[in-house]
């Protein structure tokens, strides 16, 4: 897959992965594990393709993290990990068109120009108090 994806690992934690804007792929590549709560695929498609109509199985699943994918739509931000003892270990920068998929670990956004993002990540969101822990 190339440069075009930076895993992130750290300490032997898997903080994610960065998908850079000018990832392309001849082919859907499947970037995460088939184990992970969030699954995330690059897919490319040609003119007339179709996929058929389908229903998702319904299925009880048993999910104990919390995994979020960002696209930066506008702007920059820094990303900086934390280890599990919550020391900074690593830091990254993010532009317009990046996408991010954070993993494990602990995480602080610092935007340097007016951003805009879209978040994507599992739910159901539990409130302030329970779902995150902040230092």
């Amino acid at each position: 897959m190339g440069m075009d994806i930076e895993t992130i690992i750290k300490e032997n934690i898997n903080f994610g992965f960065i998908l850079r804007k000018n990832f392309c792929s001849e082919e859907t590549a499947f970037i995460t594990n088939k184990n992970l709560s969030l699954q995330f695929a690059y897919m490319k498609f040609d003119k007339g393709d179709h996929i058929k109509p389908h229903i998702h199985n319904q299925f009880k699943r048993e999910i104990s993290s919390t995994n979020e994918v960002l696209v930066i739509k506008k702007g920059a931000l820094i990303v900086s990990f934390f280890n599990f003892e919550k020391v900074k270990i690593h830091t990254v920068h993010l532009y317009e068109g990046d996408i991010i998929f954070l993993q494990e670990g602990g995480h602080s956004f610092d935007f340097t120009l007016e951003s805009e993002i879209y978040e994507i990540k599992n739910g159901p969101y539990l409130g302030q108090k329970i779902d995150k822990l902040k230092f």
